[in-house]
């Protein structure tokens, strides 16, 4: 192998190439082969683009890729000149074509100069473009802004924090501000110079406006510009406010005023009583009042200096002291006093002095109201604090009151003053009315006397007086009657008038000469008295007092009569002129009845059961009262009420000092030991444990402080279980109920319902026992029982205190009234009828009417008394003699006695309508006391074996209960005994005196007619005989009686009635109703009747019995 040189070649040119070798023979040539020679790329630089501190774009152009290709191109650079790729470079990698191209040049410095080549490299080397050069940008410096400090009304202390001193450094730095927002450094700007650090800084701000809203921002400035910081506003401090004058004063406040400061958002007040300020009102020392201008300062002292000032404050803080205003209040009320040197043509004013006051006004004025002032005292100006006037009319009444002032005000008036001058003397005139024992003394009134000073003598020169008539005061008036004087004898007298203010001289004196006299006297025939004076001494000439006739209850008056013959018919009489000596009588006759009845009324129509009832008055006590139909006795017609039931007490209360009981409905009675109405007052003690509002049945005693009471409905006590029985044993303080079988607890009645006998065993009656009444005795929770009283029943019962029990019943079969007397050691009863079944006899007790079976009987003094209405019957029991004891018209409604042989009878006055409590006695009655209700029932009132009377206390309780309004009489008529079609009903009413009244009325009775059909009849059919009863109602009701529904009734052979069917009154058309049944044979004594019924069982039609 060789080599050869090849040279003078072309850059970038194929060049074909052979060897070849040459001998003799010739020129040998090898293959042929092709190169290209090698050519550089050529590039241009262009100027450096998108300057910032760190970074540039480079650009240039490939002008020619030379040969081969660029593997590489882009810039270099360089801060000293002719950059190489030996450099900073950068490399955009191969090129395949020529052009522009740009490059990124990073990494630089900021505020450098830098020189550029663009390069472009291939196997040829590396060809650079021509330099250029540029310069990298500054840096601005950051800043941040923070809130201003030390803010005052005109300057400020600003703050900022170089974050970044920027490149380069910072030539200049501090704050600018101004009012419109986004301050630069064009506006106010403080400049602390160049900074060489970061960190914080502080610059003053001054020259500001008060009050002003200012904005501000840090700034720093270098070669890339000025930065600023966020932007802060601050308000500077408000000037201080300029106080001005108080207004409103008063004595207790004035109103504290101010200008308006710029900005400011409130103001803060300072009171204080020293110009100093150091001593401050109360609650008024740097006082918050808000944005006002004014401010009303209350609480102080009238008339006292006060000063105050202010201050205003916005959110940047508070302003200097206003200047101070001086201020005095009002002064004080003053308080005026008595009147003093009181005469009868003036007085001296006078008034306490008030601080602060400068001066006083004085009003002088004839009215309270001071509209009407006294000539020259309105706001008299006194400047003392007491007055003198003169000049005034006598006894006239002046008022006065002053005011005090000073610069700030008047004070309110004072208190007004009245003061009366003294009076005139009066003048005296002429005696009136002389008589034997007195005269009448007379004078002129005397402007504003409030009374007179009288005396009287037989002296003219008054060396001695009449007694009780020296300076006697008489009151207000212009006359006077004297008394108790000599017949014919000579007296003076003479007045002095008296006012508030003191006493007047004395009058003229008047003389006179007293008269002669006689005497009248009045009396009454029986059945009235008089009201008024009986006996009366009458001066010659004069005339009576007016005496008037009043009638007793039965009676009404007549006429007058006496010396001289007839006087008068009016119950009233006065006689006139009387001459001589007088005796009078007034005269009285009876009064009948009154009857009216009630039910039916008249033209009704009527069925079944009637209750015929009347109400009767009468001023005397009812003999009789009977009822007839069609002239005769009504059939059926059992005993009449004679008084409205009185119930069990609903509202008692025992006064004992330890137990209350507050029953709601009515009210309590309480008669002392003196017999002294009054109502009982509550008492502390075990209201929580027996609450209000209960429903009590009945109260009794057991013994001293034993209370036995009964409820309607059970109560729950303190044990938590229920009780009807509750025993309050007033001793202990304690409450306990009573337990037992409620059956057999004590029923409501319209007698006692629970009694004791001396040893404290309680007595009662149940139903238990298949409805007879049964007497049950309770002793140490043991349960005897007395006596049934089956099929009667019981008026009235009492326990003696030996434990006899007396009973009054009455048995409807026989309507006999019976007494009997059941043992303490319960043997068999003793009866004694005769003497109350004669009760029911009109012909076998005069005076004692049919229907006054006795509701009440007590024992008194070893008697029995029985009440018939305005009679009480009295027995020596058991005898059957009857005594009558008239009460004058007293309409019984309770009795009660006690052991003492004291009666207490509760009742009603007919005439006036008065109820009332009597105490009976063998010689007579006595009114107690009336009562203020209408309802009566004497609840605990028994007999005691030691003889006392019940007793809670000292005193004697009777309750009070259902209210009685009239006096209703009635009886049961049965109508079905009598023909339909009109019938008459007479009521009669006789009292004491044999007056007697009578009502009558028509009525319809139209009960409903009933008819029965029945038959036999027998059915065949399927060869079985068997027997029937085909029974036909016919009804004819023609008035429409409240019929609810008809009952057929059966009774076979003589057996027990059953019924057959019941038809309700819907079931019965066109009048007609059947019923088949079957019977056992056909030989049988079969009675059928039928009865129409009403809803609540009463009877209004009856068939007649058919037997078949």
């Amino acid at each position: 192998a060789f080599t050869s040189a090849i040279t003078g070649l072309s850059a970038g040119t194929t060049y074909h190439v052979r060897a070849y070798a040459t001998n003799t023979a010739g020129t040998s040539y090898g293959s042929e082969v092709t190169f290209s020679t090698l050519e550089p790329p050529t590039v241009t630089t262009q100027a450096v683009t998108a300057i910032t501190a760190t970074s540039a774009t480079g650009n240039g152009n490939i002008t020619d890729l030379g040969n081969p290709n660029p593997t590489a191109h882009g810039v270099c650079w360089n801060t000293a000149g002719t950059p190489t790729t030996a450099g900073s470079h950068s490399d955009d990698g191969a090129a395949s074509s020529t052009g522009a191209f740009t490059s990124s040049i990073s990494g630089l410095s900021a505020n450098t100069t830098y020189y550029v080549r663009t390069y472009a490299t291939n196997a040829a080397g590396t060809s650079y473009g021509n330099q250029v050069s540029f310069t990298s940008l500054a840096i601005a410096p950051t800043v941040t802004t923070q809130a201003a400090t030390s803010i005052s009304t005109t300057g400020a202390i600003g703050n900022g924090n170089i974050t970044s001193l920027g490149v380069p450094n910072p030539t200049a730095h501090g704050v600018c501000w101004n009012t419109a927002g986004t301050p630069t450094t064009a506006d106010n700007t403080s400049n602390l110079g160049a900074a060489a650090s970061t960190g914080a800084f502080t610059t003053g701000i001054s020259g500001l406006t008060a009050g002003t809203t200012y904005h501000v921002r840090a700034y720093a400035t270098n070669s890339a510009g000025t930065a600023y910081g966020g932007e802060v506003t601050f308000i500077s401090l408000p000037a201080a406010p300029v106080a001005t004058t108080a207004t409103n004063m008063t004595g207790s406040s004035f109103q504290a005023n101010w200008n308006a400061a710029t900005s400011a958002t409130g103001y803060r007040l300072d009171v204080a009583t020293d110009s100093g300020f150091t001593s401050f009102v109360s609650g008024y020392n740097n006082l918050d009042v808000g944005n006002v201008t004014l401010r009303a300062v209350n609480g102080l002292s009238a008339g006292t200096h006060y000063y105050y000032r202010l201050r205003a404050y916005n959110i940047s803080g508070t302003s200097a002291n206003s200047n101070w205003i001086d201020v005095i209040t009002v002064p004080a009320t003053p308080l005026a006093t008595a009147a003093t040197v009181i005469t009868v043509s003036g007085f001296t004013a006078n008034f306490n002095a008030v601080t602060g006051a400068s001066d006083y006004y004085l009003d002088v004025a004839t009215d309270s109201g001071f509209t009407s002032y006294v000539p020259g005292f309105h706001d008299r100006d006194i400047g003392l604090t007491s007055y003198p006037l003169t000049g005034l009319t006598a006894g006239t009444a002046y008022y006065y009151r002053v005011r005090a002032y000073n610069s700030s005000g008047v004070s309110d008036y004072s208190n007004t003053i009245s003061v009366l001058t003294l009076p005139d003397a009066p003048v005296a005139t002429a005696a009136t009315n002389v008589t034997s024992s007195s005269f009448q003394a007379n004078w002129s009134a005397v402007l504003s006397a409030t009374s007179y000073r009288l005396d009287v003598s037989t002296s003219n020169t008054f060396a001695s007086y009449v007694s009780g008539y020296q300076d006697l005061d008489v009151g207000n008036v212009t006359s006077h009657t004297v008394t108790g004087l000599a017949p014919n004898t000579m007296y003076y007298y003479r007045l002095r008038a008296v006012n508030p203010s003191g006493s007047s001289a004395d009058s003229n004196v008047i003389s006179l000469t007293t008269l002669q006299s006689h005497t009248v006297r009045f009396t009454c025939t029986a059945g009235g008295r008089l009201l008024g004076s009986l006996t009366q001494t009458v001066d010659h000439g004069g005339d009576c007092t007016p005496v008037t006739a009043q009638p007793d209850p039965g009676y009404r008056f007549i006429e007058w009569n006496g010396n001289g013959g007839f006087w008068s018919l009016k119950n009233q009489l006065t006689v006139n002129n009387v001459d001589m000596d007088m005796t009078i009588r007034a005269s009285f006759v009876n009064n009948p009845p009154t009857i009216r009845i009630v039910n039916p009324l008249h033209n009704a129509n009527v069925w079944g059961l009637v209750n015929i009832r009347a109400e009767v008055t009468d001023d005397l006590a009812l003999s009789a009262i009977e009822f007839f139909v069609d002239g005769a006795r009504p059939a059926s017609a059992g005993p009449a009420s004679t008084i409205a039931d009185g119930s069990a007490a609903a509202n008692l209360q025992l006064e004992s000092g330890d137990l209350y009981l507050d029953f709601r409905g009515a009210d309590l009675l309480l008669v002392d030991s003196q017999l002294h109405l009054r109502k009982l007052g509550l008492q502390g003690g075990l209201q929580p444990v027996i609450g209000a509002d209960l429903p009590l049945r009945e109260l009794a005693l057991a013994g001293p402080g034993q209370v036995h009471l009964l409820f309607a409905e059970p109560q729950r006590l303190a044990d938590g279980r229920l009780y009807s029985w509750v025993l309050c044993d007033l001793g202990s303080r304690s409450v306990r109920g009573i337990e037992g079988d409620p059956a057999r607890l004590p029923y409501a009645s319209k007698t006692p319902a629970l009694q004791f006998d001396a040893a404290g065993n309680g007595y009662y009656f149940t139903t238990a026992n298949a409805g007879a009444v049964t007497l049950l005795r309770r002793a140490a929770d043991k349960v005897d029982e007395l006596y049934a009283a089956a099929g009667q029943q019981v008026r009235d019962w009492l326990v003696l205190p030996d434990g006899t029990v007396l009973l009054s019943l009455f048995r409807p079969e026989t309507e006999r009234l019976d007494f009997v007397k059941v043992a303490a050691d319960g043997q068999p009863v003793r009866h004694f009828s005769g003497g109350f079944a004669a009760l029911l006899q009109p012909a076998a007790a005069a005076g004692v009417h049919e229907s006054a079976a006795s509701d009440f009987f007590r024992v008194s003094g070893g008697r029995l008394l029985a009440s018939g209405n305005a009679v009480l019957a009295r027995n020596e029991w058991p005898s059957p003699q009857w005594e009558k004891f008239n009460l004058s018209g007293i309409e019984v409604a309770d009795m009660a006695s006690d052991a003492g042989g004291n009666l207490f009878v509760a009742g009603r006055e007919p005439l006036s309508g008065r109820f009332g409590l009597w105490s009976v006695a063998e010689g007579g009655w006595e009114c107690l006391a009336y009562l203020p209700a209408p309802s009566l029932r004497i609840a605990v009132l028994q007999s005691r074996a030691d003889g006392a009377r019940a007793e809670i206390g000292a005193d004697l309780a009777f309750g009070l209960a259902a209210a009685i309004t009239a006096v209703s009489h009635s009886c049961d008529w049965n109508t079905l005994l009598y023909a339909n079609g009109l019938h008459k009903i007479s009521a009669v009413a006789r009292d004491e005196a044999g007056a007697e009244a009578r009502d009558e009325i028509v009525v319809n009775v139209a009960n409903v007619v009933l008819s029965l059909e029945c038959q036999r009849f027998t059915d065949h059919a399927w060869l079985i005989t068997k027997n029937y009863v085909k029974i036909q109602l016919a009804v004819d009701n023609n008035v429409g009686a409240p019929v609810a529904k008809y009952v057929v009734y059966r009774r076979i052979d003589g057996g027990n009635e059953q019924v057959a069917k019941e038809f309700l009154a819907n079931e019965v058309q066109d009048g007609r109703c059947e019923l088949i049944e079957p019977t056992a044979g056909g030989t049988e004594s079969i009675a059928y009747r039928a009865v129409a019924l009403t809803a609540d069982g009463m009877i209004v039609g009856i068939s007649a019995v058919t037997i078949i």
